[in-house]
């Protein structure tokens, strides 16, 4: 039986439609991003002091180096947010709130993430001093936050225009679409100043970049190196999903070789423009920060939630292999306790199975080398590296994370909603998936408004 999905056709948008979907996708960001973001005053233990220091540097004419200490105004802040984890907790090394400059020495008071690129700090901190400027009291911060409804609703819209050119049903891609959206890790991420929040946006262009490749038949190199180069520049980690678009191209480019050179070399130009687009960003930010700062910096955190590797790293790059259902959810433990709860804790671990189970059906239903083949291969692989991924970067500053955390891989959840919407589009599974996203956001919106 010819599997109908072999060469499924791109689909052109109704305008009405369209603009429906981006209205849906701003209301439904705006909710569960942008409530949260006013809601949970105190700062993310996942950086989001340095984090936010880095966004009002660089929107202050400033790119902080190695030893820079965090700025005053985000020493103040601190002090009188405090942390989300612990809300009722009061800190002496982070002074009393009301001071205009209060000692902080957590981490010896130093913005340790000063070596990630820049673009997120960029576009982040001048979005936020311009909403600053025009207010009367000092909410840098909240504008910081509120940046992050723009990068989910951005992903919403740019991962439904890449379901469709799967082929997959409006009703459903706009489901699969908007449920990124309830994934507790993804909207507390855009709540927060930290460059995960563009994560879900840069693997939502990965599965449009990949949707031209396998779909459409597009072979330009203009595209895939300006999306690459993009993405990575606003963290190493979101380039992960272009990585993987350029290992299908390679697959696909060596099976064509005999039957199709031609197609076989423009599908080897589009993996190469990518990994180089890539090893650019990746390399050369590294060199310029290189040259800054303290030569003789050591950073404060080290050790806090990494080992020292001990002989050749083996065990320490495979040995977290094989964590697959977590990256698509949350790590819980490190969010505000009121989005913590047993809700999200449920919804995270059905989510799990449900990638697996969609990408074991893919796998076993859709004709070999098929686009949707090709898109749960790909999520089995991402699946299964990511980690080795995390653990190569820490090994090559000496170091290895024993239990890397689950947001470094969140720019692969479009990709495994994709493989999941795949699943259920081509199962006549629709019904089903509607209930299931309704219940979804009931349960993400009560833990949000319960805030």
């Amino acid at each position: 039986m010819a599997d109908s999905s072999a060469t499924p056709t791109a689909r052109k948008e109704p305008l009405g439609r369209l603009v429906a979907v981006v209205l849906l996708a701003t209301l439904f960001s705006a909710f569960f991003a942008g409530f949260t973001a006013l809601q949970v005053k105190g700062f993310s233990l996942y950086d989001e002091l340095t984090h936010s220091d880095y966004a009002f540097r660089v929107a202050h004419g400033e790119v902080p180096s190695a030893g820079s200490k965090l700025a005053p105004q985000v020493r103040a802040e601190a002090a009188c947010r405090g942390f989300a984890m612990m809300p009722d907790q009061h800190f002496p090394k982070i002074g009393r709130c009301g001071d205009p400059s209060p000692p902080f020495t957590v981490a010896r008071g130093e913005n340790f993430n000063f070596a990630h690129p820049p673009v997120y700090y960029a576009v982040t901190g001048v979005v936020a001093r311009i909403g600053d400027t025009v207010t009367a009291d000092y909410r840098f911060m909240t504008f910081a936050r509120l940046t992050g409804v723009l990068w989910l609703a951005a992903a919403v819209v740019v991962l439904y225009l890449a379901m469709r050119r799967f082929g997959v049903g409006w009703w459903t891609s706009l489901l699969g679409a908007l449920l990124m959206i309830s994934l507790p890790m993804v909207f507390y991420a855009d709540a927060t100043v930290t460059n995960d929040a563009p994560a879900v946006l840069c693997g939502a262009l990965a599965m449009f970049l990949l949707a031209r490749v396998l779909v459409d038949g597009r072979r330009g190199l203009v595209l895939p190196a300006v999306l690459a180069t993009a993405a990575t520049a606003t963290k190493v980690m979101s380039g992960l999903p272009f990585l993987l678009v350029a290992f299908a191209c390679l697959v696909l480019a060596l099976r064509a070789v005999r039957t199709d050179r031609r197609d076989a070399v423009r599908l080897g130009g589009v993996a190469v423009v990518i990994l180089v687009s890539f090893a650019v960003v990746h390399l050369g930010w590294e060199v310029f920060q290189s040259g800054r700062g303290d030569s003789a910096w050591t950073n404060p955190v080290a050790g806090a939630n990494t080992v020292a590797v001990s002989g050749l790293p083996i065990d320490e790059v495979f040995g977290p292999s094989f964590r697959f259902p977590v990256p698509f959810g949350s790590d819980v433990r490190l969010m505000p306790p009121a989005l913590d709860n047993l809700g999200s804790t449920l919804m995270v671990r059905v989510w799990g199975l449900i990638v697996l189970a969609a990408i074991g059906a893919v796998l076993a239903l859709r004709s070999r080398w098929s686009p949707a083949f090709v898109v749960a291969a790909l999520a089995a692989v991402g699946g299964i590296a990511w980690p080795w991924v995390v653990e190569v970067q820490a090994a090559m500053s000496g170091w290895y994370f024993p239990a890397p955390t689950p947001r470094y891989a969140l720019a692969l959840t479009p990709l495994f909603l994709l493989t999941v919407v795949l699943a259920v589009d081509g199962k006549r599974l629709v019904r089903s998936f509607t209930v299931f996203s309704a219940i979804a956001f009931a349960v993400s919106a009560y833990t949000v408004l319960n805030a």
